[in-house]
């Protein structure tokens, strides 16, 4: 579900994030999708994000299987 569509339908809106970036070993339910053996180091992303009033909106882990790279680009705020 997009954030504009949880907004829209609870009238809650994240407005806080956290990513936690992770080397862990690719579990049996998650190895044949990537195609990989049960065991390999995989690059794991948590994402954490939570609405206005503290409460959690969304937790997500992603498991990146091999050639799929990580991008992080942030504006910095103007002194």
């Amino acid at each position: 579900m997009t954030f504009g569509l949880i907004a829209e339908r609870t009238g809650r809106r994240a407005v806080k994030r956290r990513d936690t970036v992770e080397i862990r070993p690719v579990p049996e339910d998650v190895a044949q999708h990537l195609e990989v053996e049960v065991g390999t180091d995989s690059l794991v992303v948590i994402n954490n994000y939570w609405d206005q009033h503290g409460e959690p909106t969304e937790f997500a882990i992603d498991y990146h299987g091999r050639e799929r790279g990580l991008s992080i680009e942030r504006d910095f705020p103007e002194s």
